[in-house]
């Protein structure tokens, strides 16, 4: 009897290609590869097994003594009849082709494998982890069994030592095996398992956050045209009246337009970039949120310079109107906001500054954190701070924040300064 150690360990190498192979191109990727599911069992255990009789661990009166068994029973219990029985002729086929004596026990000991996977496999999924550990264990040990009752009753092999200490650890090591590959299958399963859990949290996750952001997003039109609506009732003068209108209908349609941007969001293409007249669009927010300071009674100021910026009109908008807004929810009753916008050293300089609550230095910290919000409890998401700082780093501007906690607040943005729109002459 030959002892080949060095082929034992190559053939435990063999054995683990198919958990591998079986990890990378099924557990990780389930959808992609459910329709190869029977293709992608049958190569793995196939690949281990060819490889597993083409290097025998034992040589003994033309016997040859290997692995084969375990990725043959492990890929059967995990991939069905079918692969049972893909499995049980490239065995089969390939022991006829390698020769020799041993070619009756060969297919008796792989028969016996079969009828015992086919008690086995329809009641293999629905075990516990433990018991599938145990169950391919015992196949593996009955068939190790087996082969070593064969070795010494049929082929009268000598109880020497040396014979029995190599039938006794290729049985140890062909159980081990057994139950080392199904252990690291499970557990690479369950991990899986626990990946598309924490995707699916993830992704719900998102979902959470792109609601509170749209809610938030869209309360702010929604408040100011309602404000507009109130004014609107309140005078008779035809020209307000129109003024109010245009307002109104103009805070609906970017409404509709951050749900349009919200609905796209995956497939979202950023507006162009165009030339603004800072001051003109100050002018748009500080009319658009007037009503909104009005209902909270604080006193709106502007003092804005002809400057251009470049940029997405809605966004700057937006950004600003955010601004705003929580500066006068920032203040209390008979305070200010003041709006300013100026050219300082080439670059445009926009600041929004009130005399409300203030922040401290760790609330000044957490800005722009997703669901943080120096509000009271229920009034803030956080979400609009977020936008903020996305319009400020799509313009390639910086965000300076200075605020005393009882003295209020002032956020200064500076963007980089462009050439004026050219004016377009009408000629005839």
């Amino acid at each position: 009897m030959i002892f080949e150690p060095y082929a034992l360990f190559a053939q435990i190498l063999f054995v683990l290609v198919p958990f591998y192979l079986y990890q990378m191109f099924w557990l990780d990727k389930p959808y992609r590869f459910s329709r190869y599911r029977f293709a992608v069992m049958a190569s793995c255990g196939a690949l281990s097994m060819l490889l597993c009789m083409s290097l025998p661990v034992i040589s003994y009166s033309e016997h040859y003594y290997d692995l084969r068994q375990i990725p043959f029973i492990v890929a059967s219990l995990y991939g069905g009849y079918g692969v049972m029985a893909f499995l049980y002729v490239v065995s089969a086929v390939y022991r006829l082709w390698l020769g020799g004596s041993g070619v009756m026990l060969s297919l008796a000991v792989t028969s016996g494998a079969c009828l015992l996977l086919y008690a086995a496999i329809p009641r293999f999924y629905a075990l516990t982890p433990i018991r599938k550990i145990l169950l391919s264990a015992g196949i593996s040990i009955v068939t190790a069994a087996g082969v070593i009752l064969y070795t010494f009753r049929k082929l009268q092999a000598p109880l020497e030592s040396e014979v029995l200490f190599s039938s006794g650890f290729f049985a140890f090591v062909y159980v081990l095996a057994s139950w080392i590959i199904v252990y690291l299958i499970e557990t690479a399963r369950r991990n899986a398992s626990f990946r598309q859990a924490l995707l699916l949290s993830e992704k719900m996750k998102v979902v959470s956050e792109i609601a509170a952001s749209v809610s938030h997003e869209i309360r702010n039109p929604l408040t100011t045209t309602m404000g507009f609506l109130k004014l609107l009732s309140k005078t008779t003068d035809p020209q307000k009246q129109q003024y109010y209108v245009d307002i109104a209908t103009e805070e609906i349609k970017r409404a509709q337009h951050i749900i349009t941007n919200y609905l796209t969001f995956a497939k979202r293409e950023d507006e162009a970039p165009v030339r603004l007249q800072a001051a003109e669009e100050l002018g748009y927010v500080t009319a658009v949120m007037e009503p909104y300071a009005q209902m909270n009674q604080v006193e709106l100021r502007s003092k804005l310079e002809p400057c251009w910026v470049e940029g997405s009109r809605h966004d700057f908008r937006q950004c600003f109107i955010n601004l705003v807004k929580n500066a006068i929810e920032a203040v209390p009753q008979t305070g200010f906001v003041e709006i300013r916008c100026l050219m300082q050293r080439g670059a445009v300089v926009i600041s929004i500054e009130d005399n409300g609550v203030g922040m401290d230095p760790e609330q000044i910290k957490h800005i722009g954190t997703p669901y943080y919000s120096s509000k009271m409890a229920q009034e803030g998401t956080g979400l609009g701070m977020l936008i903020v700082l996305n319009m400020v780093d799509l313009m390639k501007g910086r965000l300076d924040i200075c605020s005393t906690p009882g003295k209020g607040t002032k956020f200064t943005i500076t963007l980089p300064a462009c050439e004026p729109q050219p004016e377009i002459r009408q000629t005839g």
